[in-house]
């Protein structure tokens, strides 16, 4: 599995290579405009993915206590 990961890999590689050095100078400025705005939208989208995991294992780690708490045998370590 992952020498073909890689072997794929080295083809996009390849293929990007070949690209960036057949295009004129204009086009690189513009591949690295979408570039620039890609990165940029990945960190918006990581911070937004950070958020929601933090949310979800918060509301996850509530209802996990709450649901052991339902529980009289389990009192104790409710703190009860």
């Amino acid at each position: 599995m992952l020498p073909r990961s890689f072997t794929k890999l080295y083809k996009q590689v390849e293929t990007l290579v070949s690209l960036v050095v057949t295009t004129s100078p204009s086009s690189l400025d513009c591949l690295s405009l979408d570039m620039a705005a890609t990165m940029e939208r990945l960190d918006e989208y990581r911070t937004h993915n950070a958020q929601f995991c933090k949310r979800i294992f918060d509301f996850l780690s509530i209802m996990v206590v709450a649901q052991v708490c339902r529980h009289p045998q389990d009192i104790d370590s409710c703190g009860g």
